[in-house]
């Protein structure tokens, strides 16, 4: 009994740690409040791995297509690119803005 309160203990601590590095990265949008999060995953975007976040802003109600990158290689400087419009325009323009995410030409990290 003790071992699984135990291993219960360690998987919550790595939990709050995992929760606590990813808001890093989301900057908001793991914050039900501000965003209204409808898919996040990994993707492969001309040889970068990218973090793709969809979902809806919920002040504005606008629709957003983002990428989080890691800039340097380092995992400490996260840029975030992204497609936002209102959503009944959104669907009319998204696949010409993953078009153009995915044709990036990324510079090497150093």
């Amino acid at each position: 009994m003790v071992g699984r309160e135990i291993c219960w203990i360690y998987a919550k601590r790595l939990e709050v740690i995992f929760e606590s590095a990813l808001s890093k990265v989301l900057r908001g949008k793991e914050d039900p409040q501000q965003f209204k999060m409808i898919a996040a995953r990994t993707e492969d975007f001309n040889g970068k791995r990218v973090l793709v976040v969809e979902g809806r802003d919920t002040k504005s109600e606008d629709d957003i297509y983002a990428i989080l990158v890691d800039a340097d290689g380092s995992g400490r400087v996260i840029q975030e690119i992204y497609y936002q419009a209102p959503n009944e325009i959104y669907p009319k323009y998204l696949r010409e803005a993953k078009s153009a995410l995915k044709s990036i030409q990324w510079k090497e990290n150093k």
